[in-house]
């Protein structure tokens, strides 16, 4: 996680021009702004504050679908991979890729439980 911290600190001048911040504040451990948008990048978790921004509820909403939408994607993946017929005819490489796009979405869709209870 340190080189990431080191890599955002680097090019800290050009990530706040692209994003169009006012600000961006780096810390590797701090409580979570109030009212901000979690994702998570490599190892780190990035809090984007969407207070006074975007329309909380109307985002709210967004996300309650997206979550519910994902949560039905996982357990559909979920599924196939309890399937013995699915594992025993689909190749290897693909059930390792729908293993690892399950555990991605999980954490995505912990990201999105968290924003959601953050708004």
């Amino acid at each position: 996680i340190a080189k990431e911290f080191q890599a955002l600190e680097v090019n800290r001048e050009f990530v706040v021009n692209r994003a169009n911040l006012s600000s961006l504040a780096i810390v590797t451990a701090g409580i979570k702004p109030t009212a901000s948008v979690t994702t998570v990048v490599g190892g780190m978790k990035i809090h984007i504050p969407v207070q006074g921004v975007a329309d909380l509820a109307k985002l709210k909403d967004q996300l309650i679908k997206r979550h519910a939408g994902l949560a039905k994607s996982i357990q559909g993946k979920e599924s196939r991979l309890a399937n013995d017929d699915f594992i025993a005819r689909a190749p290897a490489a693909q059930v390792e890729e729908t293993k690892a796009q399950v555990a991605k979405d999980q954490v995505e869709l912990a990201n999105l439980a968290e924003t959601i209870a953050g708004l």
